[in-house]
């Protein structure tokens, strides 16, 4: 969950994991299976999506 919230950090500058998100990023890290370049890509899609619009996408890409 650091390298999300670093990476994330880098693109939306006020970002930060919170008692309100963070169920959230542990779904998204989890589903990418903690592998560095997927979860730095989706920290990056912070820019268009909020973290429950990222997971959502994920859930729904993981389904096809």
């Amino acid at each position: 969950m650091m390298l999300f919230e670093q990476r994330a950090h880098s693109s939306v500058t006020d970002f930060r994991i919170t008692s309100e998100n963070s169920a959230a990023v542990e779904k998204i890290v989890r589903r990418l299976e903690g592998l560095p370049l997927p979860i730095e890509l989706a920290a990056a899609r912070l820019r268009a999506m909020s973290v429950d619009q990222i997971l959502q996408n994920s859930t729904t890409a993981s389904n096809c």
